[in-house]
């Protein structure tokens, strides 16, 4: 019904307007095309919406009189004026076109009139149609409103980088590796004639891949070898009849190929196989597997694919110009490698060494068969690309010995076993290892991807270990720090000790074995100050330029998440006991990134690094509201920790936040100790925490060397190689099936570079000391999917089932805005929507916005979700966001934002149905883009709880 003046329209109004729709239904006629046939108004009406000319000018009728009553000036229009219209009695006229006008304006109150007409004449200095008009300025106006998109910047002043140009320097040119490549591969002299002495095929002509007889030899033998193929299946393969002739191939089984393939180069050296004992039991052998050091990383300097990202000069980031905030990320920002370039010769380009070593299970369920692989990285290649396995920048260079059940068959008690097996491991370490200790003294030259050549001087930086691997490493008594003097009976203490230094425990060694006389009296001596009584001979006892106790390094995986966030779990299920916070875990909703855990944490064993990780994100929101405030700080400041140390950049503030965290934990858990959770807090992992600041410092963020990135490693150099093996003798199955796929990635890069040639000119003309660099703006672009998963949903079903009963009240508001003279949002509400169905999408993705250095290249996207109610989930998924409200808001904090709970994923129709079924092109002025519907919540209070420091949320009534 049309709205009435009367502030409560009854039926008697109904009446009275029912009897004059008839009597102007008997006048009823077009004022444009002058057509009286109709026999009720709504045929007029239908009329008229079929219509557009007819509509245009009865609309431009109704203003033109309506400002004949205001005494407003006439409305200029190309349809038929008043005076064109028949001779009747203006009243009958002004009947019809009011008449009309009640049920029209019904019909179409949010479709303006402004978008459907045509272009009219314009006087000089009146606006004309288009984005001047009033209803495109508003539409306008509306837009930026209703989409707030906020884009943020970094700090005004861009970061200032420092170059030490005395490092790094090329001293001749070389050969490139594409130039020794082609030599090798096609038979070249040294000339650069290659025309002379190629390897020719059948038909005369050059085989570019040599030494596979053709193309599709290097193609079957390529996918043998990457994607697994068994030696067995390949060989009943090829013994199919027709097969070898009809593909023409050159090999007839797997023994012949891997003949090709092994006539490639090794790419990181060649593999030895070595063999040792103990004095006393010279028929007990230990196999070691290894290859030269060197050789690795003069493969990883002078791959083409990495040579690009070689840095070879250190660098001191600031925040700003002010340089009051220095910047850790990579190793070449670090402080290690600045001091040890001050002590290296002028123009020596400084190559740091990363090793981690992790002995891993390679059966599955029984067997207890192990490997103990030996990696090595170095941190002149970013770290993104080190921890990518697909890029090969980290090397296996040896297997250790993992086969202690040898020792247990002997007559040595448990203490001798173990002293053996760390002896083993020290005497295996410096076997490997030993190249790198005249070239870390001297300096190698090495050539890169493009030709250049510098003195490298290849130095142990960072040893990436779990705890027990980083004491027999350090040669530390177990249960102490590797790092620090700290006792073990005060590891809770709040700072750490006198750092240990290689000087100080080879010092220990050396006078135990001059005042001891026995083996036992030397380890009970040796142990006495916290230093393992088992090893003689460490291995990193000659390395020049080397601190073993500061290369052992923070780890993230088994110190934080295995460790701290274990006890913190503990604890937990003793405060609220387990049911309880299993039914908290279990009542939390689901949402995009966070595991939901629907039997709770109680029903877990053996549980990983990432599932540690999905309960740490939800621990905090379980205890809330049931643990002392106390105990909830010391809890809160450890998972602040937690979270800061994983930062992929760092500056002095930052890591100032990590000391605060540290501290605060510190002055609560006295609480954690009155609560009997533990004793006396005195544990080795606790203790590490004290560590991590000095670490980044000294060799950047923990991303550099955290054993889990090396972890990922054991399915590639380890598991994969086990499982193409025959389960006996695995070690030289293993280390040949390695050796054909980096000479099938080798060859792969040789066929790329062929017809790619990388640059040959010296990269570091063009650096300059000291420059300045600008991060692009941080935006966030928005995919959706093509087609709605629920397409012509009906209005009344989307307020059930997305539980948003004021979806149509709030909707009407949302148009009414968009036009040129808009309502009122109450008397918005008497009107129907123009249509009753919409396009329903249940997510969408989003670009994150990162605060943090994206190393990697890759962009974070999180996911949206919006699902309806239904059978199989009455409770349906509304996601939270974190919406840019104002230019208030920051890359951090929460000012000027709202949270809000997505109710609706929707589209304005691109057409709309009036009349009796008729459909026109819906307002220009609409959005075209998709549209959320949002329950806000109230803003965050300035307040915060002062425990948990988060805030309370309260749904407001205010949506969007």
């Amino acid at each position: 019904m049309a709205p009435s003046r009367n502030p409560k329209p009854g039926l008697a109004d109904a009446s009275s307007n029912k009897k004059k729709s008839q009597s102007v239904a008997e006048l009823a006629h077009c004022p444009n095309c002058l057509k009286s046939d109709f026999k009720s108004f709504k045929g007029l009406t239908i009329h008229l919406t079929k219509n557009l000319e007819c509509r245009i000018a009865v609309k431009n009728l109704r203003k033109a009189q309506r400002k004949d009553i205001v005494g407003g000036k006439r409305q200029r229009s190309r349809s038929r004026s008043p005076s064109q219209l028949p001779e009747e009695d203006p009243k009958t006229v002004n009947e019809v076109v009011q008449g009309w006008d009640m049920e029209y304006e019904e019909m179409y109150h949010f479709v303006d009139d402004t978008v459907e007409r045509e272009e009219e004449d314009v006087e000089m200095g009146e606006p004309g149609p288009g984005p001047s008009t009033q209803a495109n300025r508003r539409a306008q106006e509306i837009r930026n409103r209703a989409y707030r998109v906020h884009v943020l910047y970094e700090e005004d002043d861009s970061r200032v980088v420092e170059e030490d140009m005395n490092a790094g320097k090329v001293i001749k040119m070389d050969e490139s590796l594409h130039k020794r490549w082609k030599k090798l591969f096609q038979g070249m002299d040294n000339s650069d004639d290659e025309t002379e002495n190629l390897v020719a095929s059948a038909a005369g002509e050059r085989n570019p891949f040599y030494p596979f007889a053709s193309e599709l030899d290097y193609r079957v033998g390529r996918w043998a070898v990457k994607d697994g193929i068994g030696q067995n299946s390949l060989d009943r393969f090829l013994a199919i009849p027709g097969v070898v002739e009809k593909l023409g191939l050159s090999f007839s089984n797997v023994r012949t190929l891997y003949q090709t393939i092994d006539e490639i180069p090794e790419k990181a050296g060649e593999w030895k196989t070595d063999h040792m004992h103990f004095k006393d039991m010279p028929d007990l052998q230990y196999t070691v597997h290894y290859r030269d050091p060197l050789e690795a990383v003069k493969a990883l300097w002078g791959d083409t694919e990495l040579s690009s990202h070689i840095v070879t000069r250190p660098k001191k980031i600031f925040s700003d110009a002010s340089k009051s905030k220095r910047i850790y990320t990579e190793m070449w920002t670090t402080r290690w490698w600045h001091r040890i370039q001050k002590l290296l010769p002028k123009g020596a380009t400084v190559c740091p060494i990363i090793i981690a070593t992790d002995k891993t299970n390679l059966t599955q369920l029984s067997g207890g068969l192990y490997a103990y692989p030996v990696y090595l990285t170095i941190g002149n290649l970013p770290k993104s690309l080190r921890r990518k396995p697909s890029k090969q920048a980290c090397v296996l260079i040896a297997y250790l010995p993992a086969d202690s059940s040898q020792l247990k068959g002997a007559d040595l008690s448990k203490r001798n076993v173990g002293s053996r097996n760390q002896d083993l491991f020290h005497a295996a370490m410096h076997h490997i290892l030993s190249p790198l200790i005249p070239a870390g003294k001297d300096g190698v030259p090495i050539t890169s991807g493009n030709g250049e050549v510098r003195q490298v001087y290849p130095i142990l930086a960072c040893y990436s270990a779990d705890f027990p691997e980083q004491c027999l490493v350090a040669c530390a008594k177990y249960g102490t720090c590797p790092k620090c003097k700290r006792p073990a009976t005060q590891l809770a203490e709040p700072t750490p000790g006198d750092p240990r230094t290689p000087d100080w425990t080879l010092g220990v060694i050396d006078d135990a074995q001059k005042t001891t006389t026995t083996p036992n009296e030397f380890y009970k001596q040796a142990m006495a100050q916290d230093v393992s009584g088992s090893v003689l001979k460490p291995f990193w006892k000659d390395f020049p330029y080397a601190n073993i106790h500061a290369s052992v390094t923070p780890d993230v995986l088994h110190q934080l998440y295995q460790g701290v966030v274990k006890y913190i779990i503990r604890w937990a299920q003793t405060l609220l006991t387990e049911k309880e916070l299993d039914a908290r875990v279990r009542a939390l909703p689901p949402s995009f990134g966070v595991r939901h855990f629907s039997n709770g944490f109680s029903v877990l064993s053996q549980i990983s690094g990432p599932e540690r990780k999905e309960m740490t994100k939800i621990l905090l929101g379980c205890l809330a509201g049931e643990v002392s405030n106390e105990i909830l700080i010391a809890i809160r400041a450890l998972l602040d920790f937690i979270y800061l140390a994983q930062y992929k950049t760092h500056d002095d503030e930052t890591l100032g936040y990590m000391e605060e965290a540290l501290q605060k934990f510190h002055a609560h858990k006295k609480y954690l100790i009155q609560a009997k959770l533990h004793n006396d807090l005195a544990i080795p992992k606790f203790h590490s925490l004290l560590h991590y600041i000095h670490a980044i410092k000294e060799f950047g963020t923990t991303d550099n060397y955290n054993t889990e990135s090396f972890e990922r490693f054991h399915i590639d150099f380890a598991k994969e190689g086990y499982r193409a093996s025959n389960k006996r003798d695995i070690f030289p199955q293993m280390v040949s099936w390695l050796s054909r796929r980096e000479k099938i990635s080798m060859f792969d890069n040789y066929l790329y570079f062929k017809d790619n040639p990388p640059s040959q000119q010296p990269s570091t003309e063009t650096t300059t000391s000291t420059s300045t660099a600008s991060d692009p703006p941080i935006s966030s672009k928005i995919s959706i999917a093509k087609h709605p998963s629920f397409p012509r949903r009906p209005v009344t079903m989307i307020q059930q089932h997305h539980v948003a009963p004021l979806f149509s009240e709030h909707l009407k508001n949302f148009l009414n805005a968009f036009l040129s003279h808009p309502t009122s949002n109450a008397r918005a509400q008497l009107f129907d929507l123009p249509f009753h169905k919409l396009d329903i999408w249940t997510q969408f993705k989003f670009e994150k916005n990162t605060l943090q250095d994206n190393d990697d290249d890759e962009t974070e996207i999180d996911t949206v979700k919006a699902v309806p109610r239904s059978k199989d989930d009455p409770s349906g998924r509304f996601d939270t966001v974190v919406a840019f409200w104002n230019p208030a808001a920051e890359e951090t904090g929460t000012d000027g934002v709202r949270i809000g709970r997505i109710r609706v994923i929707f589209r304005l129709p691109s057409e709309i149905q009036i009349g009796n079924g008729f459909l026109q092109d819906a307002p220009g002025v609409w959005p075209k883009d998709h549209l959320a519907y949002v329950e806000w919540y109230q803003n965050l209070s300035a307040d915060p709880h002062p425990a948990h420091d988060t805030s309370k949320l309260h749904a407001s009534s205010q949506l969007w």
